[in-house]
């Protein structure tokens, strides 16, 4: 996410989902291409500006999921999908 804080010089917390999309579209160009990621940021949209997104909560929810998935695998029990909206 350090791509993310060249672009929130404010340090307000916030980019635009448009920002967060292109982002990650060139991190993960082949994984994402053709793929609306809108729909993942909208739990993380600012209540005052649905444009906004609060992309500090929003690598927090990826951490989390990451670490849950990372202790399956050590576990060795099959993975589940794990919705993004949870917090």
């Amino acid at each position: 996410m350090r791509s993310i804080k060249q672009i929130d010089k404010d340090n307000n917390g916030y980019v635009t989902s448009t920002e967060l999309d292109d982002i990650l579209k060139l991190t993960f160009p082949e994984e994402l291409k053709g793929k609306n990621l809108k729909p993942l940021f909208r739990p993380f949209e600012s209540l005052q500006n649905k444009i906004l997104i609060d992309y500090k909560r929003f690598r927090d929810r990826l951490l989390e999921i990451i670490k849950f998935d990372l202790t399956r695998v050590e576990d060795k029990r099959p993975s589940t999908s794990i919705d993004m909206k949870r917090s």
